[in-house]
């Protein structure tokens, strides 16, 4: 695999994802204990399909200032062709992704994934066969059809 992010967990280890390689069609993933000097076997997560495709990984929130620790994935999900540009959301430090919703549903490829100071997440992806850049910005209101909402603690 590679083109790979990378997102530090709540006990410091380290989580890859990267796009599948030799005809997998699902993302592939991997965990480091040690900084990224080593890291466990390469797997395959069949909840996360894909064309083979450079994808996107950020820490949403966390428990010290937020109820629950959030982390975004987004990458194109139809497994035949570069289409359906999807955010998920793991509450589990990317375990479980429970979350999913469709950002664009035509054509996407790479992607980047940032949260800004008020708390949104913002993901520029390439749309429409390359011939754009489009930056959606959300909350996660919108991405979990308002069964979660932010609340910070105090």
């Amino acid at each position: 695999s590679d083109e790979c992010e990378v997102v530090e967990l709540e006990d410091g280890t380290l989580y890859m994802n990267a796009r599948s390689r030799q005809g997998q069609r699902k993302r592939a993933f991997s965990f480091s204990k040690d900084g990224g000097q080593t890291w466990s076997a390469v797997k395959y997560d069949p909840r996360l399909p894909e064309r083979s495709c450079q994808g996107s990984l950020v820490r949403f929130t966390d428990a010290k200032r937020f109820q629950r620790n959030r982390i975004l994935l987004a990458l194109p999900t139809d497994p035949n062709a570069r289409n359906k540009m999807t955010v998920f959301m793991s509450y589990d430090e990317c375990q479980n992704w429970p979350v999913s919703k469709v950002v664009h549903k035509g054509s996407s490829a790479y992607s980047d994934l940032a949260v800004t100071p008020d708390s949104h997440g913002l993901l520029a992806y390439e749309a429409d066969n390359y011939s754009k850049i489009i930056l959606a910005r959300f909350n996660v209101e919108w991405l979990t059809d308002g069964k979660d909402r932010l609340e910070r603690k105090k």
